[in-house]
C-alpha cells in the first residue's frame, strides 16, 4: 500500500507540473489509417526511490531518500497500440533509518537496461488523433548496483548513535557523557558494504504508465513512473524477510520522432508534393498563391507585395489601364481612370439614386407599390412628363423656381447649379433636410431644363 501511495504521488506531482500541455488535436482525416512508425530517441530524467528494508519503519518522508537518475531510450512503434522501448539508466538509490532500535543507512548506484513493452491508449479513446496518450508498460531488465554506507565522520570517527538523538565519537556510557564529542553526519557514503558475499547484479522487471504528449510534429514529452521488482534482497545490504527489495523511477522524458511525430501520414497523400504547392504561382505574377490577394493578374502586369496591379495615383484604376496617370486625391474617375466632369458627376449620382429605386422595386415589390400608391416613390418617366408639362400645382417663386424645390438654391441667386444639387443629395442621406427621391428627381430634370 505504501509502495502505491508513492507512485500515486509522484506521477500527481509530475502531471500538475505539466498539465497545460494536454490539449486536444484533430486530424484531417476523421477516419483510422495505417501509420509508418519511424524509431523515436528519448532523454529522461527524474528520480529514484527505495522500498527495503531499511527505512521500511523510518518515520522520514519517501520523497527525502530522493536521488535523481538519468535515462535514454530508443522506442519503435508497431501499429496504433504496441510499441517496444529500449532503455538505459543511470542514478542512484539512498536511505537513512534513525530511531530507538537501529540507525542505518546507505546509498548505492544503480545502472542497467531494460526492455519493455507499452500499450498506448490514443486510438482507442479516439478516431482523431489526439496531442496526449496513455500507455502501460512491462517487461524485463538488468541492473548493476553497489551499496555504500555513510559510518564515519569527515575526520574519520565512527559514529555512534545515543539514545538521546545525538551522534557521538564514543559509545555511550555514563563515563563518556561528560567528554565525547558531539558530530554530525558528512552524508559521504565512504563504506563497501557486503555483509554476505552476495553478487551485485540483478534481474528486474519493471511495470510502468505514464502519458505522452506531443508539443510539436518532431518532440514529445513523456511523464511516467515505474516500480522496479528485483531479484535481490542486497541493495541495502541487509536481508529480512521473504520479499525482494525493489525501487521506483519517476521520470521526464524528451522524445524526439524521428520523420515526425510518429509519421503519422496519411497515404491518401502519398504522391502529392506539398513542397512544390507551397511555392505555386499560379498567375506568375512573382506573389505565390497563399499571398496573392488578386489572383489571375493579367501576364506582364506589375504587381506590388500582395499580388495587385499598381495602381500609382490611388484612384482604383490600374496602372495598365489608367489614361489619366495622376489623377488628383479623392476625383471621381470613369473606368479608363480619366476624372469625370462636374455634369457626368452629377449624373452618376443621379443614376445611383435611380439604381437604388430599381433594386428596391425588384427586391421589396410590395413596398414599391406602397410607395408608388402614396406617391412617395412615382416613376422617374411620369415625374419628368408631368414637370415638363407645368402641371406641379405648388408654382413658382419670384426666381422661376418651383416652391418645392427653392431651398436647393443655396445662394439665392434664381440657378440651381451642380454643387447645389449635390449639397441636397448629401443632406438627403444626412436627413438634414426635406427633400425625398421624388423631389430629387424632380430637382435634377428642372437643373437640365432650366
Amino acid at each position: 500500500m505504501k509502495i502505491m501511495k508513492s507512485i500515486s504521488l509522484l506521477l500527481l506531482s509530475i502531471l500538475l507540473s505539466f498539465q497545460l500541455f494536454g490539449q486536444d488535436g484533430q486530424n484531417e482525416n476523421k477516419e483510422k489509417i495505417s501509420y509508418k512508425h519511424l524509431p523515436a530517441v528519448g532523454l529522461g530524467t527524474g528520480v529514484l526511490s527505495f522500498y527495503g528494508d531499511v527505512g521500511s519503519n523510518s518515520p522520514v518522508a519517501a520523497t527525502s531518500s530522493f536521488r535523481v537518475a538519468y535515462a535514454i531510450s530508443l522506442e519503435q512503434r508497431f501499429g496504433s497500440l504496441l510499441g517496444f522501448e529500449l532503455k538505459g539508466n543511470y542514478g542512484n538509490i539512498s536511505k537513512n533509518e534513525h530511531n530507538t532500535v537501529r540507525n542505518l543507512n546507505f546509498e548505492s548506484s544503480m545502472m542497467g537496461g531494460e526492455l519493455n513493452l507499452n500499450f498506448y491508449f490514443d486510438n482507442v479513446f479516439s478516431k482523431e488523433q489526439l496531442n496526449f496518450s496513455p500507455y502501460i508498460g512491462g517487461g524485463a531488465g538488468f541492473y548493476m548496483f553497489d551499496p555504500h554506507a555513510d559510518l564515519l565522520a569527515a575526520n574519520g570517527e565512527n559514529y555512534h548513535y545515543w539514545d538521546d538523538g545525538t551522534i557521538r565519537n564514543m559509545t555511550q556510557s555514563n563515563e563518556n557523557s561528560l567528554i565525547a564529542d558531539t558530530l554530525s553526519r558528512d552524508y559521504v557514503f565512504e563504506t563497501k558494504l557486503d555483509s554476505a558475499g552476495y553478487e551485485r547484479s540483478t534481474l528486474v522487471f519493471p511495470i510502468q504508465c505514464g502519458l505522452r504528449f506531443r508539443m510539436t510534429d518532431n518532440l514529445s514529452a513523456n511523464l511516467s513512473a515505474a516500480y522496479y521488482i528485483t531479484q535481490t534482497d542486497f541493495l541495502d545490504n541487509v536481508e529480512e524477510g521473504s520479499g525482494n527489495d525493489g525501487f521506483i523511477n519517476g521520470r521526464v522524458t524528451l522524445v524526439y520522432h524521428i520523420g515526425g511525430y510518429n509519421n503519422n501520414k496519411n497515404p491518401l497523400y502519398d504522391n502529392v508534393d506539398f513542397a512544390s504547392i507551397d511555392k505555386e504561382d499560379t498567375d506568375a505574377d512573382g506573389v505565390r498563391d497563399d499571398k496573392d490577394r488578386c489572383p489571375g493578374t493579367e501576364e506582364g502586369v506589375s504587381v506590388d507585395g500582395k499580388g495587385c496591379a499598381l495602381d500609382s495615383d490611388k484612384d482604383g484604376v490600374p496602372d495598365h489601364k489608367d489614361q489619366e496617370k495622376e489623377t488628383e486625391k479623392g476625383a471621381i474617375v470613369d473606368e479608363n481612370g480619366k476624372t469625370l466632369s462636374e455634369d457626368a458627376q452629377v449624373k452618376l449620382s443621379i443614376d445611383s439614386l435611380a439604381t437604388d429605386r430599381m433594386k428596391i422595386k425588384e427586391d421589396y415589390p410590395s413596398l414599391y407599390g406602397i410607395l408608388v400608391e402614396n406617391n412617395d416613390y412615382p416613376d422617374k418617366l411620369s415625374l419628368g412628363d408631368d414637370f415638363a408639362k407645368g402641371k406641379s400645382k405648388k408654382g413658382k417663386n419670384e426666381n422661376g423656381i418651383p416652391y418645392e424645390l427653392a431651398s436647393a438654391d443655396a445662394n439665392d441667386d434664381g440657378e440651381i447649379t451642380a454643387t447645389e444639387i449635390y449639397g441636397v443629395i448629401d443632406g438627403f442621406f444626412e436627413g438634414a433636410n426635406d427633400f425625398t427621391i421624388e423631389k430629387i428627381h424632380r430637382l435634377v430634370d428642372y437643373f437640365f431644363e432650366q
